[in-house]
């Protein structure tokens, strides 16, 4: 990513290429939504609506699944490198 005038972020090449890729094997890793989830159940933690063991769980599960997806069709990846 580079800095261009007004010192605003500018995507590199490889930088899209990997959230395209990413985005290709499971929109959860770029779109907001998963972290958007996690940030409203940590406040729930804050404000007594839910048990920190029980978010952590629910989370880590998604991550793994995520994971395991990932690993799963990594070989995915090449097709956004390949020139």
């Amino acid at each position: 990513m580079g800095v261009v005038k007004n010192r605003r972020l500018k995507p590199t090449g490889f930088g899209l290429a990997l959230v395209r890729a990413y985005f290709d094997i499971d929109k959860g890793l770029v779109l907001p939504e998963v972290r958007a989830n996690i940030e409203k159940q940590v406040s729930d933690i804050a404000n007594g609506k839910a048990k920190m063991d029980d978010v952590l769980a629910k989370s880590l599960a998604i991550f793994k699944e995520k994971y395991d997806t990932f690993v799963k069709n990594a070989g995915r990846l090449d097709f956004h490198f390949n020139d």
